[in-house]
């Protein structure tokens, strides 16, 4: 750091400072404050000393007094936004960085770090926009370099991502933090070997890193490294027992071998990954009796999860007051199951309630084994008027009608593994004797099928097609969820990786969820002819895959 303009003292100050010994320099600071409490600079570098020894809260105290002395001091309102960023007040941090630029045009750590927030607040695209500036003041920045490439990553920009990271790394060998986003960035195209290289690289250089322990782990598991994934989550934990994204993979991890009530012990963290998760206030249910009590339900995921879990809801609305919360897609379907006092859409307020819970956390809450799950049958049912007219509608098509869904949202992060390329469709397609029929709501090239989606209006919609339908065929979407929920006969087509949704299990051809599913499963992780194949080899021979 550039000392500023001051007294001896105060120079002296900064030598100590920048010779490592802190304290030393603090009582010099204090000193100037004492006979000038107005020398904006000394509080700005006793602030600095109190974020760097982890108290933002008493840094941010400092940095306002230095603010109120000199307000157009660019660096100050820098290290503001970091103190506020680590307090959590993001918004407040990036307002914090956009002053700082406004006052010095020039400064790229501002640059670096708004860029970085706004990465991290998912809007990536917007942050290549200072990060070019950036680059453009600093062409050799490492720090701009790795925010660029994680920005890029983020966009799934992959080669140009690892591009700036590798320039990154030619300017600073072995910096921990290019490694393992250049090892996030490995394990995200499949070369899992060089991204477990980078990630043991960067943890010899930081052995201490939880983080880096964690990440390292999710390859192991991409690489079907389980045992290997186990101990590193566990040497994470160890580090950190209070790292959530640690603790809910290791839950996936032993749900995904069946060890349940392992699992779910590590997976009740999932809520701690993002505050926002579990806005409600109130007392959590923890799966108690609830004796009268009210308890409001809330579907916070997707909406097949919803419809995975909803499954619960009617045994425990036998036990007291159950209101649930969900999408508005959801709300037709939901008026079947029974029990249920009363249904709200996501966004109205909330009636009085005494605990509450959302819907992905009722497995676990209700401890429901595969012996309890399996043999259950349809459990939601689609409305027998619509049944009807659908059934007339699909009535004149030739063959066997099978419904399909070839790709998921294409905004989830998981959708590059999920969803299939239009053009590996093509030995279904050949198959003689059937009549496909599009479900698929997003994304997708047209294929030749029917396609009747513009006109399901909801999942109740959908659920009554299904219903006229002989067979679905679906990625790993809601759609899927639905069959399955609706008794009726579906073909999941699932990644390879089982460790993206534990709940498919590894290795299982049946489902624990659905009677009527049977999962074909990638071999080859990334590969989907041969489940492709298979899938129509069945339907050509009349048998199930």
């Amino acid at each position: 750091m550039r000392a500023p303009a001051g007294s001896g003292l105060f120079a002296e100050a900064m030598a100590l400072f920048q010779a490592g010994d802190a304290m030393a320099a603090a009582q010099r600071w204090q000193a100037i404050l004492a006979a000038d409490p107005n020398h904006a600079d000394s509080h700005f570098m006793l602030a600095t000393l109190v974020l760097q020894a982890g108290n933002p809260a008493s840094a941010l105290a400092g940095l306002e007094t230095a603010i109120r002395l000199r307000p157009r001091n660019a660096a100050y309102h820098d290290t503001k936004g970091d103190a506020l960023e680590q307090l959590g007040q993001l918004p407040a941090a990036m307002e914090a960085w956009r002053t700082a630029i406004r006052l010095d045009p020039r400064s790229v750590p501002p640059l670096v770090s708004l860029a970085s927030a706004l990465t991290g607040s998912k809007r990536a695209e917007e942050a290549l926009v200072p990060l070019r500036r950036a680059l453009s003041l600093a062409p050799g920045d490492v720090a701009a370099l790795n925010a660029l490439g994680l920005a890029l990553l983020t966009l799934r920009r992959f080669e140009e991502a690892e591009t700036a990271l590798r320039q990154a790394l030619s300017r600073a060998p072995g910096q921990p933090e290019v490694l393992a986003n250049l090892g996030t960035l490995l394990r995200d195209t499949r070369r899992l070997s060089e991204s477990e290289a980078c990630l043991s690289q960067a943890l010899a250089q930081a052995p201490g890193s939880a983080k880096l322990l964690y990440n390292l782990a999710l390859t192991q598991c991409a690489a079907e490294h389980y045992p290997e994934a186990e101990a590193t989550l566990k040497q994470a934990i160890a580090r950190n027992p209070d790292y959530a994204e640690a603790h809910h993979t290791l839950g996936s991890l032993l749900i995904a071998h069946e060890r349940f009530e392992e699992g779910w012990a590590h997976g009740a963290w999932r809520h701690r990954i993002d505050p926002a998760m579990d806005p409600l206030p109130g007392p959590a249910w923890d799966g108690s009796p609830l004796n009268g009590r009210r308890l409001l339900i809330r579907s916070d995921e997707g909406l097949g999860d919803f419809i995975n879990y909803c499954r619960f809801i009617p045994a425990i609305a036998r036990q007291g007051h159950v209101i649930v919360v969900v999408q508005t897609a959801l709300i037709r379907l939901t008026l079947g199951l029974p029990g249920i006092a009363r249904i709200v859409p996501i966004g109205e307020p909330l009636p009085a309630y005494d605990v509450h819970c959302s819907v992905a956390s009722l497995w676990s809450l209700c401890r429901a084994t595969p012996e309890r799950l399996m043999g259950q049958g349809a459990y939601l049912a689609a409305d027998t008027v619509d049944v009807a007219a659908w059934r007339a509608r699909v009535a004149p098509l030739p063959g066997r009608r099978v419904g399909l869904v070839w790709q998921g949202n294409p905004i989830q992060r998981v959708d590059p593994i999920r969803s299939i390329p239009t053009a590996a469709l093509a030995p279904l397609l050949a198959v003689p004797g059937i009549s496909l029929v599009s479900l698929q709501k997003t994304g997708g090239a047209a294929l030749p099928s029917h396609d009747w989606a513009a006109e399901l209006l909801d999942l109740a919609d959908t659920a009554a097609l299904i219903m006229a339908l002989d067979l679905v065929i679906a990625v790993d979407t809601m759609v899927a969820h639905l069959a399955g929920a609706l008794g009726r006969p579906v073909w999941l087509l699932n990644r390879a990786d089982g460790m993206t949704d534990p709940r498919w299990l590894l290795g299982r051809p049946d489902s624990i969820w659905y009677d009527s599913m049977r999962i074909v499963r990638q071999t080859i992780p990334g590969d989907w002819s041969g489940p492709i194949i298979r899938i129509a080899a069945a339907l050509r021979d009349g048998v199930e895959p």
